[in-house]
């Protein structure tokens, strides 16, 4: 039950992430790209540990598996800061929630056939993605939008990854094997939007000696923004890839699954916060919406208890 305590504490630091990220895509990083771009290089980071842990090779397979992972990682975050851009994060954190858990189960299956889960962990498989389901059911025309799309993609690149994840920790040498390798794919993936995106260039390479002292105050609180919310993210992506390194293969889907928990994390700082925050969060918490998001959270809390009690 370790990956199930971590997932959890990993879902509260990125409800916090994707908040901050919102804002930094909305007032300070119009271009997704760019900011996916500095994401990517940032995960390159890691290696200042290599002194420490060492730099762990292992076999082809492995190698070419965490790269393939770590690129792929950059992808889904492309997708997903573009969704957060255009629309609530409150509507698209949970509609990924809802999905992914599908995604990833269907995904490692095919990556692990011979895996089989347990009762308790269908039973709360099946509470957890119906809890994120009906958490941000909006009615069928929501369905169809645009958001819903977004939402969509961005499960599938992220169902990818978690189940190429998992591979990788089954066949590498050690967690630090595995975490490093796939931020070093990450680094490939954000090298190559800066080699064939010559908007991603232009704006990266940009001088920045005529502007004026506001203008450079405002560049280096964008700055320290941007690196105070990946340090964040990084602590939640270490704490998640911690989740999934200890799990069986199958709980990896369970991990997904419990990302209705981040929307819920997000539910309460949109309380503590909408005045703050009304560009950020908009929720309701009347009439029939709120008995909506209450019935959801008995549905998280089930699937909990009944995990619990199968362990």
């Amino acid at each position: 039950m370790l990956w199930f305590w971590l997932s959890i504490f990993a879902y509260f630091l990125f409800a916090i992430n994707q908040l901050w990220d919102r804002y930094l895509l909305t007032k300070l990083f119009p271009d997704t790209l760019v900011y996916a771009f500095y994401a990517g290089m940032l995960s390159g980071v890691v290696v200042v540990a290599v002194p420490f842990l060492g730099f762990p090779i292992g076999n082809t397979a492995f190698i070419l598996s965490a790269l393939f992972c770590g690129a792929v990682f950059v992808i889904a975050l492309v997708v997903n800061y573009m969704a957060l851009r255009k629309y609530e994060a409150s509507r698209i954190v949970p509609a990924i929630g809802g999905l992914l858990p599908l995604v990833t189960l269907l995904l490692t299956y095919l990556v692990f056939p011979n895996e089989k889960m347990a009762t308790g962990q269908i039973i709360s498989f099946g509470l957890f993605t119906l809890g994120s389901i009906i958490i941000t059911a909006r009615g069928w025309s929501h369905i169809f939008s645009r958001s819903f799309g977004y939402a969509v993609t961005a499960a599938i690149l992220f169902g990818i990854y978690f189940a190429s994840l998992r591979y990788v920790y089954e066949i590498g040498p050690s967690f630090w094997g595995g975490f490093l390798w796939t931020r070093l794919g990450s680094v490939l993936a954000a090298i190559l939007i800066f080699l064939f995106v010559g908007s991603v260039r232009k704006t990266v390479l940009a001088r920045h000696t005529r502007e004026n002292v506001s203008a450079k105050q405002g560049r280096i609180k964008a700055g320290l923004l941007f690196l105070g919310n990946k340090g964040l993210g990084a602590t939640a992506t270490i704490v998640q890839n911690g989740a999934v390194s200890v799990a069986p293969p199958l709980a990896v889907s369970l991990i997904n699954s419990l990302q209705g928990a981040q929307y819920i994390f997000l539910m309460i700082i949109a309380y503590l916060a909408s005045r703050e925050l009304p560009q950020l969060l908009k929720e309701s918490f009347r009439g029939k919406i709120l008995i909506q998001k209450l019935f959801a959270i008995l549905l998280f809390a089930a699937g909990t208890l009944v995990l619990i009690y199968y362990q």
